[in-house]
Protein backbone atom coordinates (compact mmCIF):
# COMPACT_ATOMS: atom_id res chain seq x y z
CA UNK A 1 0.00 0.00 0.00
CA UNK A 2 1.52 3.59 -0.72
CA UNK A 3 0.88 6.49 1.79
CA UNK A 4 0.51 10.08 0.14
CA UNK A 5 -0.19 12.93 2.23
CA UNK A 6 -3.62 14.75 2.26
CA UNK A 7 -3.84 18.06 3.99
CA UNK A 8 -5.78 20.18 1.91
CA UNK A 9 -9.72 20.56 0.77
CA UNK A 10 -9.48 19.50 -2.88
CA UNK A 11 -6.57 18.38 -4.86
CA UNK A 12 -6.70 20.31 -8.04
CA UNK A 13 -4.28 19.80 -11.35
CA UNK A 14 -3.89 23.53 -12.69
CA UNK A 15 -4.23 23.60 -16.16
CA UNK A 16 -3.69 27.28 -18.18
CA UNK A 17 -7.22 26.98 -20.05
CA UNK A 18 -9.15 28.80 -17.00
CA UNK A 19 -11.18 31.73 -18.84
CA UNK A 20 -9.99 35.30 -17.59
CA UNK A 21 -13.55 36.58 -16.69
CA UNK A 22 -14.14 33.62 -14.36
CA UNK A 23 -12.57 33.53 -10.90
CA UNK A 24 -8.82 31.80 -11.01
CA UNK A 25 -8.32 28.91 -8.52
CA UNK A 26 -7.14 30.41 -4.95
CA UNK A 27 -3.86 29.02 -3.95
CA UNK A 28 -1.87 29.96 -0.66
CA UNK A 29 2.53 29.94 -0.73
CA UNK A 30 3.83 27.07 0.65
CA UNK A 31 6.98 27.27 3.24
CA UNK A 32 9.56 24.99 2.87
CA UNK A 33 9.00 23.26 5.84
CA UNK A 34 5.39 22.28 4.50
CA UNK A 35 6.80 21.12 0.45
CA UNK A 36 9.88 19.01 2.34
CA UNK A 37 7.62 17.30 4.93
CA UNK A 38 7.46 17.37 8.71
CA UNK A 39 8.70 13.95 10.29
CA UNK A 40 5.98 11.93 12.41
CA UNK A 41 6.99 9.41 15.00
CA UNK A 42 5.95 6.59 12.68
CA UNK A 43 8.72 7.33 10.09
CA UNK A 44 6.33 9.09 7.68
CA UNK A 45 5.44 12.44 7.24
CA UNK A 46 3.62 15.33 6.57
CA UNK A 47 3.94 16.44 3.01
CA UNK A 48 0.42 18.35 1.53
CA UNK A 49 2.26 19.40 -1.82
CA UNK A 50 3.71 15.58 -2.14
CA UNK A 51 0.87 15.27 -5.16
CA UNK A 52 2.20 16.74 -8.88
CA UNK A 53 0.09 20.36 -9.10
CA UNK A 54 -1.33 20.20 -5.94
CA UNK A 55 -2.69 23.51 -4.15
CA UNK A 56 -4.64 25.30 -1.45
CA UNK A 57 -8.24 25.99 -2.67
CA UNK A 58 -9.67 28.84 -0.87
CA UNK A 59 -13.42 28.66 -0.80
CA UNK A 60 -14.40 32.21 -0.98
CA UNK A 61 -18.09 33.08 -1.48
CA UNK A 62 -17.39 35.42 -4.47
CA UNK A 63 -16.96 34.90 -8.58
CA UNK A 64 -15.01 37.22 -9.51
CA UNK A 65 -11.98 37.68 -7.06
CA UNK A 66 -9.93 36.33 -4.32
CA UNK A 67 -11.79 37.65 -1.61
CA UNK A 68 -14.50 38.06 0.51
CA UNK A 69 -16.45 35.83 3.02
CA UNK A 70 -14.59 32.73 3.59
CA UNK A 71 -15.80 29.20 3.82
CA UNK A 72 -14.85 26.66 6.04
CA UNK A 73 -14.97 22.75 6.69
CA UNK A 74 -16.22 21.40 3.26
CA UNK A 75 -17.72 18.04 4.38
CA UNK A 76 -18.83 16.08 1.02
CA UNK A 77 -18.07 16.63 -2.91
CA UNK A 78 -19.69 15.21 -5.47
CA UNK A 79 -18.82 14.82 -9.27
CA UNK A 80 -21.83 15.29 -11.95
CA UNK A 81 -22.44 12.24 -14.02
CA UNK A 82 -20.43 13.26 -16.89
CA UNK A 83 -17.59 14.53 -14.89
CA UNK A 84 -17.79 18.04 -16.00
CA UNK A 85 -18.71 19.80 -12.70
CA UNK A 86 -18.16 19.27 -9.28
CA UNK A 87 -20.06 19.84 -6.03
CA UNK A 88 -18.82 21.01 -2.58
CA UNK A 89 -20.71 21.09 0.42
CA UNK A 90 -19.34 23.35 3.72
CA UNK A 91 -20.62 22.67 7.19
CA UNK A 92 -21.58 26.22 8.11
CA UNK A 93 -19.71 26.89 11.10
CA UNK A 94 -18.44 30.31 10.26
CA UNK A 95 -21.83 31.20 8.71
CA UNK A 96 -24.61 29.29 6.61
CA UNK A 97 -23.80 25.96 4.98
CA UNK A 98 -23.38 26.62 0.89
CA UNK A 99 -22.56 24.23 -2.16
CA UNK A 100 -19.80 25.73 -4.59
CA UNK A 101 -20.31 24.77 -8.06
CA UNK A 102 -16.91 24.32 -10.36
CA UNK A 103 -16.35 23.38 -14.28
CA UNK A 104 -13.65 20.89 -13.54
CA UNK A 105 -14.27 19.78 -18.03
CA UNK A 106 -10.49 21.25 -18.41
CA UNK A 107 -9.25 19.96 -15.21
CA UNK A 108 -8.66 23.62 -13.83
CA UNK A 109 -12.07 24.37 -11.66
CA UNK A 110 -13.22 27.31 -12.32
CA UNK A 111 -15.95 28.42 -9.55
CA UNK A 112 -19.46 28.65 -11.58
CA UNK A 113 -21.63 29.43 -8.74
CA UNK A 114 -22.47 29.88 -4.97
CA UNK A 115 -25.84 28.60 -3.54
CA UNK A 116 -26.43 29.07 0.20
CA UNK A 117 -27.83 25.23 1.34
CA UNK A 118 -29.76 26.43 4.85
CA UNK A 119 -29.23 23.67 7.11
CA UNK A 120 -27.08 21.09 5.30
CA UNK A 121 -25.55 18.05 6.68
CA UNK A 122 -23.41 15.87 4.97
CA UNK A 123 -25.46 14.63 2.11
CA UNK A 124 -25.25 15.46 -1.38
CA UNK A 125 -25.70 13.77 -4.40
CA UNK A 126 -26.39 13.98 -7.80
CA UNK A 127 -29.56 13.05 -10.11
CA UNK A 128 -27.68 10.59 -13.29
CA UNK A 129 -29.34 12.99 -15.55
CA UNK A 130 -26.93 15.57 -14.29
CA UNK A 131 -30.21 17.70 -14.53
CA UNK A 132 -30.38 18.12 -10.53
CA UNK A 133 -28.79 17.60 -7.52
CA UNK A 134 -29.53 17.17 -3.67
CA UNK A 135 -28.59 18.21 -0.47
CA UNK A 136 -29.55 17.04 2.97
CA UNK A 137 -31.56 19.67 5.42
CA UNK A 138 -30.04 18.54 8.72
CA UNK A 139 -32.18 19.39 11.66
CA UNK A 140 -34.79 20.84 9.24
CA UNK A 141 -35.77 17.31 8.15
CA UNK A 142 -36.19 17.67 4.32
CA UNK A 143 -34.13 17.68 1.25
CA UNK A 144 -33.35 20.37 -0.67
CA UNK A 145 -33.60 20.20 -4.81
CA UNK A 146 -31.24 22.07 -6.96
CA UNK A 147 -32.52 22.58 -10.34
CA UNK A 148 -30.72 23.39 -13.89
CA UNK A 149 -32.37 26.13 -15.39
CA UNK A 150 -30.90 28.14 -18.32
CA UNK A 151 -27.64 26.79 -17.56
CA UNK A 152 -27.60 27.85 -14.07
CA UNK A 153 -28.48 25.65 -10.83
CA UNK A 154 -31.16 27.55 -8.43
CA UNK A 155 -33.07 26.10 -5.81
CA UNK A 156 -35.99 23.94 -6.75
CA UNK A 157 -37.95 22.46 -4.25
CA UNK A 158 -37.73 21.33 -0.43
CA UNK A 159 -39.13 17.56 0.23
CA UNK A 160 -40.23 17.13 3.52
CA UNK A 161 -39.50 13.99 5.41
CA UNK A 162 -42.06 14.17 8.04
CA UNK A 163 -39.78 13.69 11.28
CA UNK A 164 -41.08 16.13 14.03
CA UNK A 165 -38.89 14.53 16.49
CA UNK A 166 -35.74 12.18 16.81
CA UNK A 167 -35.68 9.08 18.54
CA UNK A 168 -34.66 9.64 22.75
CA UNK A 169 -34.94 12.46 24.97
CA UNK A 170 -34.92 16.30 23.16
CA UNK A 171 -33.43 15.03 20.00
CA UNK A 172 -34.25 16.25 16.62
CA UNK A 173 -34.24 14.87 12.99
CA UNK A 174 -31.25 15.24 11.25
CA UNK A 175 -31.05 13.86 7.48
CA UNK A 176 -27.39 12.83 6.76
CA UNK A 177 -26.47 10.74 3.58
CA UNK A 178 -28.33 11.09 0.16
CA UNK A 179 -28.03 8.54 -2.82
CA UNK A 180 -30.52 8.21 -6.05
CA UNK A 181 -31.27 4.86 -7.65
CA UNK A 182 -30.00 4.36 -11.71
CA UNK A 183 -33.43 5.48 -13.16
CA UNK A 184 -33.27 8.41 -11.09
CA UNK A 185 -36.56 8.93 -10.25
CA UNK A 186 -36.24 7.54 -6.15
CA UNK A 187 -33.84 9.02 -3.92
CA UNK A 188 -33.35 7.49 -0.39
CA UNK A 189 -32.51 9.87 2.84
CA UNK A 190 -30.44 8.91 6.21
CA UNK A 191 -32.46 9.75 8.75
CA UNK A 192 -29.75 9.95 11.67
CA UNK A 193 -31.26 10.30 14.59
CA UNK A 194 -34.41 8.38 14.01
CA UNK A 195 -32.61 5.14 13.07
CA UNK A 196 -35.01 5.34 9.82
CA UNK A 197 -34.27 5.40 5.93
CA UNK A 198 -36.82 7.34 3.45
CA UNK A 199 -37.70 6.89 -0.08
CA UNK A 200 -38.76 10.25 -1.88
CA UNK A 201 -40.08 10.17 -5.09
CA UNK A 202 -37.87 12.66 -7.03
CA UNK A 203 -40.81 13.45 -10.12
CA UNK A 204 -43.69 13.72 -7.12
CA UNK A 205 -41.56 15.67 -5.18
CA UNK A 206 -42.83 13.81 -1.93
CA UNK A 207 -41.86 11.12 0.80
CA UNK A 208 -43.77 8.06 -0.50
CA UNK A 209 -41.75 5.42 2.42
CA UNK A 210 -40.04 4.76 5.49
CA UNK A 211 -38.19 1.69 6.72
CA UNK A 212 -37.12 1.86 10.16
CA UNK A 213 -33.44 -0.06 10.68
CA UNK A 214 -33.75 -1.08 14.36
CA UNK A 215 -33.11 -4.34 15.04
CA UNK A 216 -36.02 -4.76 17.45
CA UNK A 217 -38.28 -3.45 15.04
CA UNK A 218 -37.86 -5.12 12.15
CA UNK A 219 -38.04 -8.69 14.15
CA UNK A 220 -39.73 -8.42 17.81
CA UNK A 221 -37.22 -11.75 18.74
CA UNK A 222 -34.44 -9.04 18.67
CA UNK A 223 -36.36 -6.86 21.01
CA UNK A 224 -33.42 -6.73 23.27
CA UNK A 225 -31.21 -4.43 20.71
CA UNK A 226 -33.96 -2.23 19.70
CA UNK A 227 -31.83 0.85 19.58
CA UNK A 228 -29.73 3.24 18.40
CA UNK A 229 -28.67 2.16 14.63
CA UNK A 230 -27.06 5.72 13.96
CA UNK A 231 -27.32 5.03 10.50
CA UNK A 232 -25.45 7.88 8.41
CA UNK A 233 -24.85 7.06 4.51
CA UNK A 234 -26.13 5.38 1.49
CA UNK A 235 -25.05 3.90 -1.77
CA UNK A 236 -27.88 1.97 -4.07
CA UNK A 237 -27.04 -0.22 -6.17
CA UNK A 238 -28.97 -0.03 -9.37
CA UNK A 239 -32.52 0.41 -8.31
CA UNK A 240 -33.01 -2.58 -6.44
CA UNK A 241 -30.82 -1.97 -3.17
CA UNK A 242 -29.85 0.17 -0.52
CA UNK A 243 -26.51 0.12 1.20
CA UNK A 244 -26.76 1.86 4.81
CA UNK A 245 -23.96 2.50 7.23
CA UNK A 246 -25.02 1.71 11.01
CA UNK A 247 -22.53 3.69 12.96
CA UNK A 248 -23.06 2.41 16.60
CA UNK A 249 -23.88 -1.34 15.47
CA UNK A 250 -20.79 -1.56 13.09
CA UNK A 251 -22.82 -2.86 9.84
CA UNK A 252 -24.07 -1.99 6.94
CA UNK A 253 -27.77 -2.85 6.41
CA UNK A 254 -29.21 -3.77 3.34
CA UNK A 255 -32.23 -2.61 2.12
CA UNK A 256 -34.76 -4.01 -0.51
CA UNK A 257 -35.77 -1.51 -2.55
CA UNK A 258 -38.46 -3.42 -4.84
CA UNK A 259 -42.02 -3.87 -3.75
CA UNK A 260 -42.29 -2.81 -0.27
CA UNK A 261 -38.81 -1.59 0.96
CA UNK A 262 -37.50 -3.84 3.61
CA UNK A 263 -34.22 -4.88 5.57
CA UNK A 264 -33.24 -8.00 4.20
CA UNK A 265 -29.54 -8.44 5.26
CA UNK A 266 -26.94 -7.39 8.12
CA UNK A 267 -23.03 -7.43 7.16
CA UNK A 268 -20.84 -6.96 10.35
CA UNK A 269 -18.16 -5.12 9.73
CA UNK A 270 -14.78 -4.83 12.00
CA UNK A 271 -15.24 -0.72 12.53
CA UNK A 272 -17.54 2.29 12.21
CA UNK A 273 -18.51 2.57 8.42
CA UNK A 274 -18.44 5.72 6.76
CA UNK A 275 -18.65 6.97 2.92
CA UNK A 276 -19.29 4.12 0.68
CA UNK A 277 -18.61 3.83 -3.10
CA UNK A 278 -19.52 1.06 -5.32
CA UNK A 279 -17.64 -0.09 -8.37
CA UNK A 280 -18.64 0.51 -11.74
CA UNK A 281 -19.99 -2.95 -12.28
CA UNK A 282 -21.85 -2.50 -8.68
CA UNK A 283 -20.41 -5.90 -7.86
CA UNK A 284 -18.79 -4.56 -4.89
CA UNK A 285 -19.46 -2.00 -2.03
CA UNK A 286 -16.34 -0.37 -0.47
CA UNK A 287 -16.81 0.94 3.16
CA UNK A 288 -14.15 3.09 4.70
CA UNK A 289 -14.11 1.53 8.81
CA UNK A 290 -12.93 4.63 10.80
CA UNK A 291 -11.58 3.05 14.71
CA UNK A 292 -10.32 -0.06 12.76
CA UNK A 293 -8.29 1.45 10.15
CA UNK A 294 -9.13 -0.38 7.34
CA UNK A 295 -11.63 -0.77 4.42
CA UNK A 296 -14.29 -3.24 4.28
CA UNK A 297 -15.25 -5.11 0.57
CA UNK A 298 -18.40 -6.59 0.29
CA UNK A 299 -20.16 -8.53 -2.49
CA UNK A 300 -23.20 -7.10 -3.24
CA UNK A 301 -24.26 -10.56 -4.91
CA UNK A 302 -23.95 -12.34 -1.50
CA UNK A 303 -23.93 -8.94 0.32
CA UNK A 304 -21.10 -11.13 2.39
CA UNK A 305 -17.82 -9.64 3.33
CA UNK A 306 -15.01 -10.52 1.45
CA UNK A 307 -11.66 -8.27 3.13
CA UNK A 308 -10.75 -5.89 4.90
CA UNK A 309 -8.01 -3.67 3.52
CA UNK A 310 -5.63 -1.36 6.03
CA UNK A 311 -5.09 2.46 5.68
CA UNK A 312 -2.36 2.08 7.56
CA UNK A 313 1.24 2.43 6.07
CA UNK A 314 3.95 3.26 8.70
CA UNK A 315 7.80 1.79 9.22
CA UNK A 316 7.25 -2.29 9.94
CA UNK A 317 9.36 -2.11 12.81
CA UNK A 318 7.13 0.50 14.13
CA UNK A 319 3.63 -1.76 13.03
CA UNK A 320 4.85 -4.67 15.15
CA UNK A 321 5.62 -2.89 18.03
CA UNK A 322 3.71 -3.54 21.55
CA UNK A 323 3.32 -0.25 21.38
CA UNK A 324 1.62 0.84 17.75
CA UNK A 325 -1.03 2.87 18.31
CA UNK A 326 -3.71 3.84 15.71
CA UNK A 327 -5.84 6.48 14.91
CA UNK A 328 -5.81 7.01 10.77
CA UNK A 329 -9.42 6.95 11.37
CA UNK A 330 -10.18 6.21 7.28
CA UNK A 331 -13.22 8.81 6.43
CA UNK A 332 -13.95 8.74 2.55
CA UNK A 333 -12.79 6.88 0.15
CA UNK A 334 -13.12 6.85 -4.28
CA UNK A 335 -11.49 4.81 -7.24
CA UNK A 336 -9.86 6.26 -9.42
CA UNK A 337 -11.28 6.47 -13.42
CA UNK A 338 -10.18 2.75 -14.31
CA UNK A 339 -10.66 1.27 -11.13
CA UNK A 340 -6.90 0.10 -10.94
CA UNK A 341 -6.66 2.28 -7.23
CA UNK A 342 -8.23 2.90 -4.43
CA UNK A 343 -7.90 6.20 -2.36
CA UNK A 344 -8.75 6.83 0.81
CA UNK A 345 -8.70 9.71 2.61
CA UNK A 346 -7.01 9.32 6.93
CA UNK A 347 -8.84 11.63 8.66
CA UNK A 348 -7.36 10.89 11.77
CA UNK A 349 -3.22 11.13 10.52
CA UNK A 350 -4.02 13.69 7.43
CA UNK A 351 -2.88 11.03 5.19
CA UNK A 352 -4.50 9.67 1.67
CA UNK A 353 -3.61 6.05 1.26
CA UNK A 354 -3.84 4.49 -1.95
CA UNK A 355 -4.14 0.37 -2.68
CA UNK A 356 -3.73 -1.46 -6.15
Amino acid sequence: MLLRTFLIALILTPSAHAQPAERPIASRPLDTAIQQGQPLPTGMSLTPAAAPGSQFVELYQNLTKQSGTLSGQPVSSAISPDGKTLLVLTSGYNGTEEVFIYDVSNNAPVLKQYLPAGSAFMGLAWNPSGAEFYVSGGSKDLVYVFALQSGKFAAAAQIPLGHPFGLGLLMVPAVAGLAVNAEGDTLVSVNYLNDSISLVDLVARKKTAEVDLRPGVVDPSQSGIAGGEYPFWVAIRGNDKAYVSSVRDREVVVVSLTGSPAVTHRIPVQGQPNKMVLNHAQSLLLAALDNSDSVAVIDTDSDALLETIPTTAVNPGYIQSANFLKGSNPNALALSPNEGTLYVTNGGTNTLASSR
